[in-house]
């Protein structure tokens, strides 16, 4: 018998979420190793260009960094591993469409650096963007519009600023520099006057209560996802663009047994819909999430 299940929590957290990093770090991590004091170049496995300077690492003292440094680089380019991660693409109250987003770390001796000069990236621009003034960069931070006792990662805009775009062996690259180690993604706004809704969903899964829960509305023609916040016995999400082809996702976890349940909707809309979760295997879990 199936049960209506009341939200407990906004995300996934503690052994789900543990595993959930887990699975995107075994996917996405890329490690380097380069010399503090020579010029530099990375290409990543999504085709970024990375360009260190001499002497671009610092200790978190201040210290001027020689030797061998371990560069980390993990890259989320679809809608699978933006949930995997846990880097969902708003900014505030804003939809971002996102064309590429990455973490870049710096460590010597297994201790963090930071950085003393800018690190500069060139983008690949992908072949099916019809306007390349649109996007902007954003670097990772927290929301302020969540609830107030849970962390919720939100991206904030770096600069309002058009990305430079050039040429580089027939190629055309976004160009931008990095003045610190962090999340960033190169991502576009949804605009302002776009028609906006809510969107209302209600887990029933085949147990009286998850430990955790949490809902996303994945977005079919955009590269977005977006969170959905309890609100009663329901998730909702609001500010969300209206009349979007969408599937609302539901993942749930209970004494070590995932659920999930999926509902596709034709355009996003006010109705409230009902989303049926069923227990899944850890690998069956991940094959769903690919096919988003």
């Amino acid at each position: 018998m199936l049960t209506k299940t009341t939200p407990v929590t906004e995300t996934l957290r503690d052994r789900s979420r543990a595993l959930f990093t887990t699975f995107c770090l075994e996917q996405s991590t890329q490690v380097f190793y380069i010399e503090a004091t020579r010029l530099t170049t990375l290409v990543s496995n999504f085709g970024l260009r990375f360009t260190f300077a001499p002497r671009s690492f610092q200790t978190i003292f201040g210290e001027p960094v020689q030797g061998e440094v371990e560069i980390q680089l993990r890259e989320v380019a679809d809608k699978n591993s933006m949930i995997l991660c846990d880097r969902l693409t708003t900014s505030e109250d804003r939809l971002l469409e996102t064309l590429h987003q990455f973490w870049i770390g710096a460590f010597q001796n297994g201790m963090p650096l930071q950085l003393s000069i800018p690190i500069g990236v060139e983008m690949p621009v992908p072949p099916h963007l019809s306007n390349v003034l649109l996007p902007r960069l954003f670097v990772g931070s927290a929301s302020s519009t969540a609830n107030p006792q849970h962390f919720h990662f939100d991206w904030k805009l770096v600069v309002d600023k058009t990305l430079r775009v050039k040429k580089l062996v027939r190629k055309k690259y976004f160009q931008f520099y990095l003045t610190e180690l962090n999340w960033f993604a190169c991502s576009m706004l949804q605009p302002k006057k776009v028609p906006r809704t809510m969107v209302s969903a209600r887990g029933i899964a085949p147990v009286e209560e998850l430990e955790e829960l949490a809902a996303y509305v994945v977005f079919q023609r955009l590269n977005a996802v977006t969170r959905m916040y309890p609100n009663g016995s329901r998730f909702t999400g609001v500010n969300i663009p209206a009349n979007q082809a969408a599937t609302i996702v539901m993942i749930g976890f209970r004494q070590g047994v995932w659920f999930y349940g999926a509902h596709k909707m034709d355009k996003t809309s006010g109705l409230s819909v009902n989303v049926t979760l069923e227990p899944v295997v850890e690998t069956q879990l991940l094959e769903y999430l690919k096919k988003l």
